[in-house]
């Protein structure tokens, strides 16, 4: 203890020195003589990581130093020091400082000020390279330009404004129109010729949409686990035709969802005009590239139309294979002199067990012919079961601000409260503001069982882009997947 004390005190001393010599006149000149002779240190370059930007401009100040940058759709501009490559596409590079890595611009130009260096190659691509005296570049940079190769322009300014966006249809690109009407085309030759195949496939999408795309996922799954061996033996003339018969294949599958899709627009409208087949493909296709042109949308509907494709292919295929079932000759009975009574009116047929009862055309609709009137009215539309649901979620997103749920959990009290509350009430609370009631298909009431298996099964209408949820828009029951499923109705609650 004593040793450190002593070392405390002889360092304050020393210090107190040092100090009263700066505080003097001499020991300030001498301060300043000795500043003045010692050199300035470099400036100290900001350290950043990598600069990775969509659609936005990126600078890089000359007091900052980058490990790399990737810009997508935007200009970028060099003035400190990059350290390793840089990668613009779809924009214009500006470089004033040091870039140490490979340099890649496509669909761009690149521009190196004097006093630049390119320690190492610079690859452009439809673009050119413009270099003021006394730039640092490489000799053998590479250049190529689109001008001599229209179809890699085109095919990169699909890329750009296509592709990257995540739509196969981007609008500003021209050449890309004519890859629908070509496919349009197609689609009309293919339905004129195999007309009652093109029917079998439509009525699959429509008398049993769940069962066709869970099958096409089935289809799809087969198909990539077979690619392997196609591509082996597409070497071959056997292993070529096959490939080619597939994708013909799977043409007339979206040749059928999109004449679905026009058909369905038609119903909505009430036109019997657009339900024909030929105008049908005609509103479809338009729809469809209508569509496509919305970024990442366009892309997840394109894609996601290929179970529903292979499905109504698997479906019809079925359809026409299987044998048809010998109709039972009537049984011969005694004839009642008495005429019978006739049936009263709007009197429904009894329900056939495990299948839903038909549903007779005057019911399409009008009100449902049920066993309980008192619960049951007219079919609910989708924008009111819509509002009903936005209601629901809103309430739920406060219950779990409030009590902080997890994300497993949020979903847990979202089954929960759904099947208690149809359960209990025979609606949510956003069921029951909009004037909706949840019914089984003969009106009576939801019990637990089916309200938990109409609840779970809401997940397989979410499965294929929600697109589950918006079937019951052009249903004839106005019925979603997880209604077909679990045999319920949504109805409005009658006044």
């Amino acid at each position: 203890m004593t040793l450190l004390i002593s070392t405390l005190s002889r360092s304050l001393t020393l210090l107190a020195l040092v100090f009263g010599c700066l505080s003097s006149p001499i020991g300030r000149l001498l301060a300043a003589e000795a500043a003045d002779d010692t050199p300035a240190p470099p400036p100290q370059r900001t350290q950043r990581h990598e600069v990775v930007l969509f659609g936005q401009d990126a600078v890089i100040g000359p007091d900052e130093s980058v490990s790399e940058v990737v810009v997508v759709r935007g200009d970028v501009q060099v003035e400190g020091d990059v350290r390793d490559s840089v990668v613009v596409v779809g924009g214009n590079l500006k470089v004033t400082g040091k870039i140490r890595g490979t340099v890649v611009v496509v669909l761009g130009d690149l521009e190196v000020a004097q006093g630049a260096a390119l320690r190492r190659q610079a690859i452009v691509v439809g673009g050119e390279i413009v270099s003021a005296p006394g730039a640092k570049l490489r000799p053998d940079n590479l250049v190529i330009s689109t001008s001599r190769i229209p179809m890699l322009h085109g095919f990169l300014a699909w890329v750009t404004h296509g592709l990257i966006l995540l739509r196969p249809l981007p609008p500003t690109v021209g050449w890309t129109w004519a890859v629908p009407a070509a496919f349009l085309l197609l689609y009309v030759l293919m339905s004129l010729v195999f007309a009652s195949s093109a029917d079998a496939c439509v009525r699959a999408l429509e008398q049993r949409p769940i069962r066709t795309y869970m099958v096409g996922l089935l289809g799809l799954f087969v198909l990539l686990l077979g690619m392997p061996i196609l591509i082996v033996l597409g070497a071959v003339i056997v292993g070529f035709v096959l490939m080619l018969g597939l994708f013909l294949a799977m043409l007339f599958g979206r040749m059928a969802v999109v004449r679905f899709v026009g058909q369905q627009v038609g119903r909505q409208l009430g036109s019997q005009l657009l339900q024909q087949p030929l105008v049908a493909l005609g509103v479809g296709t338009l729809l469809l590239c209508l569509i496509y042109m919305i970024p990442v949308i366009g892309l997840a509907v394109w894609a996601g139309l290929f179970p529903f494709a292979v499905g109504s292919l698997l479906m019809a295929g079925f359809t026409a294979v299987r044998p048809a079932r010998p109709v039972p000759a009537p049984a011969a009975r005694a004839v009642d002199p008495t005429p019978a009574a006739a049936p009263p009116p709007h009197h429904a047929p009894p329900p056939i067990p495990g299948l839903p009862p038909p549903l007779m055309p005057e019911a399409a609709s009008g009100p449902l012919f049920v066993e309980d009137e008192s619960v049951a009215g007219p079919p609910a539309g989708f924008f009111i079961r819509f509002v009903g649901t936005t209601i629901d979620v809103i309430l739920l997103i406060i219950l779990a601000k409030l009590f902080h749920f997890s994300p497993r959990g949020t979903w847990l009290v979202w089954v929960g409260y759904h099947v208690s509350m149809w359960t209990w009430r025979g609606a949510t609370l956003g069921g029951r503001a909009v004037g909706t009631r949840l019914v089984e298909l003969d009106g009576k009431p939801v019990d637990f069982p089916v309200a938990l298996v109409r609840s779970l099964a809401a997940f397989l209408s979410a499965l294929p882009l929600c697109l589950g949820f918006f079937w019951a828009a052009w249903d004839a029951r106005k019925q979603s997947w997880h209604d077909k499923l679990s045999g319920t109705l949504v109805v409005r609650k009658r006044s």
